[in-house]
C-alpha cells in the first residue's frame, strides 16, 4: 500500500490518561526535537521564509492527557495549579509536566480539527492508530470523511 510514497511528515498523537506514562519515551521525544530543532536551524537565512520554514519539519509532536482539568474546566481550587503550570512554560520554555518543548495539552484532541488541518496541508495522509477500539473507531471515521488511509494496530 505504501511503496512507493515517501514520507514527507510525522504528526505524533499521544493520548494517555496518565502524564507519567510519557516517561516512558521522554527521551526519546527529546532527542527528536532537538534533533529537529538543529535541523531548522541549520536552514541559512535565505531559505528561512515562514513558508519554507514550516514545510521542513518533518515531526510535529502532540501530547494529551485526558486526566488533567482543563482552564475552560478549572474549579477555584485548581486555579493557582493552571497559573504556576503556564508560567513555569512561558518563562523555561519546556512543558511543566514532561519537561519537554512540546506543549501537553489538556483533555481529549480535538480530532475534527486536526483532521482538517493535515487535509489542508497534506495532499495524502496515512493514519497509523494503536489504542483501544472506542477511539479507533472515532479516528477511523475522521479517516474516511477525509479520505485519509487507515491502519489500525489493537494492543490488546
Amino acid at each position: 500500500v505504501l511503496k512507493n510514497q515517501k514520507l514527507k511528515k510525522i504528526d505524533f498523537i499521544w493520548v494517555n490518561r496518565d502524564i507519567g506514562n510519557v516517561s516512558w519515551f521522554r527521551n526519546i521525544l527529546d532527542e527528536f526535537e532537538a534533533e529537529q530543532e538543529s535541523y531548522l536551524a541549520s536552514t541559512t537565512p535565505q531559505e528561512k521564509t515562514n513558508s519554507q520554514e514550516q514545510r521542513s519539519r518533518y515531526l510535529d509532536i502532540h501530547l494529551y492527557c485526558t486526566s488533567i482539568r482543563s482552564n475552560e474546566q478549572t474549579m477555584l481550587g485548581n486555579l493557582p495549579y493552571h497559573l504556576v503550570a503556564n508560567m513555569y512554560e512561558v518563562i523555561r520554555h519546556e512543558d511543566v509536566h514532561t519537561q519537554l518543548r512540546t506543549p501537553t495539552h489538556v483533555g481529549r484532541p480535538p480530532w475534527k480539527l486536526l483532521f482538517a488541518k493535515f487535509k489542508a496541508e497534506h495532499r495524502s495522509t496515512n493514519v497509523f492508530f494503536t489504542g483501544n477500539r472506542i477511539m479507533a473507531d472515532e479516528i477511523k471515521k475522521h479517516c474516511d470523511e477525509h479520505s485519509f488511509r487507515f491502519q489500525n494496530e489493537p494492543y490488546f
